[in-house]
């Protein structure tokens, strides 16, 4: 009973504690997973639970960083800022591992209202995001200078969406009055914020948890092939509709506050570099350094760019079509493992969450922000606190 209780409140409370620090602190989603490992491998441990290490994530992991540091040692234009970047990410990824791993020796410990609670825990985010924007980021210069807008908050209003969703989509009386009443603070804040990326993800994501055919091979073969047909052909897709894309787009009324031209400019451009070396790519992380872009300047009045915002061209430029083809074999992986899940209603959530991080990882974020890597790991670790509670005892490979 007494790590039972430890478990709830210090390895699952953190993960109730993300909706509300990610409006004001997203970086804190890479290293919040720390110490809930931590303890959590300690109750692991005193209660002789059985943990087990899955071989084909970490054997992924392995090949990823492998290969990486082979291309950045040999092929990156900028090898050592590579390098210097691959150590960074490391840590990430090896403690977010163990946290899942942990979590689900130990997710037979999970109260059956915890759902209920990240579900309470989001609203509170959403509420708080509100009066945040219509304060003007009263608390939000407690810790800086200046408020520098709105967008400050699409971090935080991301990260509450795809937990609410991921939250929804796990728990079974969704008719409740109690739940419904929880999602309306995330469908107001999504009037106010200007994360499009969120109110897409919310969108999309209630269409494909409850029109997806999950027990259809058939249409997960189908899904498989299409994303990585797409995968291969990228940038000559996203060349083909820059070039499609009227230089008047924004005198659209429903554009004006978007940022299409935008993404179809970088991605146009980034897509004519990735020809330069279309083989091993140019290194981790290569646009951040590189400002030599060959720019037509129709949107975005730039030759240089921080980050893709796709994860595709990302890939494409960093580790060229060895890394494709990579990729596209780590999605068959995932994919198949996915539809091995016995649990039809859990398989259902995962595949959705699972869809909704790579659309969104489409047009936004840079492929390795660590608060970005932070909220994957974060969102499975909610799939996987659950996986043996009560009715959600599920089986996966």
């Amino acid at each position: 009973m007494f790590y039972q209780k430890l478990w709830n409140i210090a390895v699952l409370g953190p993960l109730l504690f993300v909706p509300i620090l990610a409006v004001e602190f997203p970086r804190i989603l890479a290293y919040l997973p720390i110490l809930p490992t931590l303890i959590g491998g300690f109750i692991v441990f005193k209660t002789k639970q059985k943990i087990t290490f899955p071989k084909t994530p970490l054997l992924l992991m392995i090949l990823f960083f492998g290969y990486a540091v082979f291309q950045s040692i040999m092929f990156a234009v900028y090898g050592d800022e590579s390098l210097e970047r691959l150590i960074k990410l490391l840590p990430i990824f090896l403690v977010g591992y163990l946290f899942l791993c942990v979590l689900y020796a130990g997710s037979h410990f999970t109260s059956k209202h915890f759902l209920k609670y990240l579900l309470f825990a989001c609203a509170i985010g959403a509420v708080f995001t509100v009066i945040e924007i219509l304060s003007r980021g009263f608390f939000y210069e407690f810790s800086r200078e200046t408020f520098q807008g709105n967008f400050v908050y699409n971090r935080g209003a991301v990260t509450i969406t795809f937990l609410t969703l991921c939250a929804f989509f796990l728990t079974k009386n969704k008719q409740s009055k109690l739940v419904v009443l929880l999602l309306v603070p995330l469908v107001t804040m999504l009037f106010f914020v200007e994360s499009q990326s969120s109110q897409i993800a919310l969108i999309i994501g209630i269409f494909l948890y409850f029109l997806y055919p999950v027990s259809k091979k058939i249409f997960w073969v189908l899904s498989y092939v299409f994303i990585a047909v797409c995968i291969l052909a990228a940038p000559y897709l996203v060349t083909l509709g820059f070039d499609a894309l009227p230089d008047n787009i924004y005198d659209y009324e429903p554009l004006q506050q978007s940022f299409v031209g935008h993404r179809a400019e970088i991605w146009n451009f980034i897509s004519a570099q990735v020809l330069q070396n279309p083989l091993f790519g140019h290194g981790l992380e290569f646009t951040k350094f590189f400002d030599g872009f060959e720019s037509e300047q129709r949107f975005l009045k730039s030759s240089s760019v921080l980050h893709p915002h796709n994860f595709i061209i990302q890939i494409w430029i960093e580790f060229g079509l060895v890394g494709i083809l990579m990729a596209i074999g780590f999605l068959g992986v995932l994919m198949r493992a996915l539809f091995s899940i016995e649990d039809l209603f859990f398989r259902r959530a995962a595949f959705t969450s699972t869809m909704l991080i790579l659309l969104v990882s489409c047009f936004s974020y840079g492929m390795w922000q660590s608060w970005w890597l932070g909220l994957f790991f974060i969102v499975a670790a909610v799939y996987c606190a659950v996986a043996q509670t009560g009715d959600e005892k599920t089986k996966s490979a």
